[in-house]
This record gives structure tokens, C-alpha cells and sequence, in this order.
């Protein structure tokens, strides 16, 4: 029934093993950083769907739920596309299943979400806690350039440590703080927006099993100022098109013995410079 799985004569995949992959596709992480309107991963739901109804004995629901809380995940630079995103895979759990249900929480974000904001408003949301404070002034920096950023932004690069060893910790810490009652409807405004972009850091930050997507083109000559620069400190040699960033950015998001998988211009067939 998979359509689209080829095998060789003795019955071996075609595109051959991928030994880095987990062994169960409980396991395994998808990603598309660039969603758009989600068609790669409501593509991928129902395959995933299947093999973990297969490999674990559950109902289709229970499998398709499983899948949402546990195997994909998106980024989104334009915010509506990411609201479509959301309503697409929803729909594609129902129309599968027959009827609606009741979702787990998406891993799905906008990464392109500015903050609108002073810096003191900001990490007055994180009370007294020093290193929670010290992390959203960071945040509150990196994510300044967010909305020409977008899914580039490689929150790794931030201060040793910060979303290292010590990230669970302080993502706990940080949602706790945010989730506190505010007195004005400002506040509860700014904690809303924050929880987003916390949710954003954190698939930001995270290794993938794949990453699929169809990457964004803009060759050096067209991109503005603050991008360009970004570009040619984040990848050197891949500066030219914003394209071939993101295929390295795409690289960097793989877990070790991950795969990324990535539609890139046709035109770079015929680039010499590109060999």
C-alpha cells in the first residue's frame, strides 16, 4: 500500500538504509522550517499514522494523535500561513479518522514573530529569577530580527549554556513565569505573544530525524541590508541565495545520522560556480 516506497529485486529499498534513523517511528522527528500552508506535513501524517498504528497495535486515532503531539513539527516565518498550517493538519486528522477529535497541542510556530515590546516590559515577565531574566533579555535580542529572520534564527549561537544542558530546566522555569496571572490586559497580551516565541525557540533549538521543506530563493543582490548581513556571518560560503543557507541551516537542524531533503533552484545545475 505505501505508493510511493520502491524496492530492489531482493526486496530492499531502493533509496537504501538510513542507519543513523531511529528504529521505531515513534522516534522520529519531522520537521519543515519553512511550512507554508503544511502541505509536506499533512503529507507525512497519514504515512506516519500508518506504520505507528502498525508497530504499536493502536486505533488510527489514537495513532494520529500520537503523531501530531510526537513526530512533526513546523516553522513559519509569515504568521497566517502558519494559523492555515495548523487548520490544514487538523483537517487532515479528521478526514482521516471520520469525524473530529480532540487535538493534542501542535508543534507548530511562527518563527518570523517579532516583539512588540520594550526590553524591560519584556523580561519583567520572568519576576526575579535571575537566569530567566538573563534569557529573555537574550531572547528579547535575538528575536528583534525575527520577522527577516525567520526560521535562520540558530538560537545555539547565543550564550554558552543558555539552551544547552540547561534548557528543559529553563524552558520550565520560563513557561512558569509567563503563566502568571498579570494585572493589566497589556500583560496578559505580552505572555500570550512570549509563549509563542518560547515555543518557537524550543523547535529552533531541537535536532530532527528529517527536515523537508521547500526553501526560500533570494539571491545576495535582492536581499536587504540586515538579511545580507545576517547571511554572510551564519554561512560564508552559502551567501549568495538565501536558498543555499537554508539548505546549511537545514543541516544544522539533523540530528546526527539525520536527513535533510530540500527542493533547491534548478538553475544551479548549470552554475559552474556551484561545483
Amino acid at each position: 500500500e505505501w505508493t510511493y516506497l520502491r524496492l530492489n529485486e531482493d526486496g530492499s529499498p531502493a533509496a537504501g538504509s538510513f542507519d543513523g534513523w531511529p528504529k521505531t517511528a515513534r522516534l522520529l522527528r519531522v520537521l519543515d522550517p519553512c511550512m507554508g500552508s503544511g502541505h509536506f506535513l499533512t503529507f507525512a501524517l497519514p504515512i506516519l499514522a500508518r506504520m505507528r498504528q502498525e508497530e504499536e497495535g493502536t486505533t488510527l486515532t489514537e495513532a494520529v494523535y500520537a503523531v501530531l503531539a510526537e513526530n512533526l513539527f513546523g516553522l513559519e516565518l509569515d504568521a497566517r500561513c502558519s494559523q492555515i498550517a495548523a487548520f490544514n493538519l487538523a483537517l487532515t486528522a479528521w478526514r482521516m479518522v471520520g469525524r473530529p477529535f480532540q487535538l493534542p497541542p501542535m508543534n507548530l510556530a511562527c518563527s518570523g514573530l517579532g516583539i512588540n515590546a520594550s526590553q524591560d516590559s519584556w523580561t519583567a515577565l520572568a519576576g526575579n529569577k535571575g537566569f530567566v531574566h538573563d534569557t529573555m533579555s537574550e531572547l528579547y535580542t535575538t528575536f528583534q530580527k525575527a520577522p527577516t529572520l525567520g526560521s535562520l534564527i540558530d538560537p545555539a549561537q547565543l550564550r554558552e549554556g543558555l539552551f544547552s544542558a540547561e534548557f528543559e530546566e529553563t524552558w520550565r522555569l520560563l513557561l512558569k513565569a509567563i503563566s502568571k496571572e498579570r494585572p493589566n490586559e497589556d500583560e496578559n497580551e505580552l505572555a500570550v505573544a512570549a509563549k509563542g516565541l518560547l515555543l518557537s525557540a524550543k523547535l529552533l533549538i531541537s535536532k530532527y530525524t528529517l527536515v523537508a521543506t521547500n526553501v526560500p530563493y533570494l539571491v545576495k543582490a535582492k536581499q536587504g541590508n540586515e538579511l545580507r548581513s545576517y547571511c554572510e556571518s551564519y554561512s560564508p560560503d552559502g551567501s549568495a541565495d538565501l536558498a543555499t543557507v537554508f539548505i546549511e541551516r537545514c543541516g544544522r537542524l539533523c540530528s546526527p545520522g539525520g536527513t535533510h531533503a530540500t527542493v533547491s533552484p534548478l538553475n544551479w545545475l548549470f552554475i559552474r560556480s556551484y561545483s
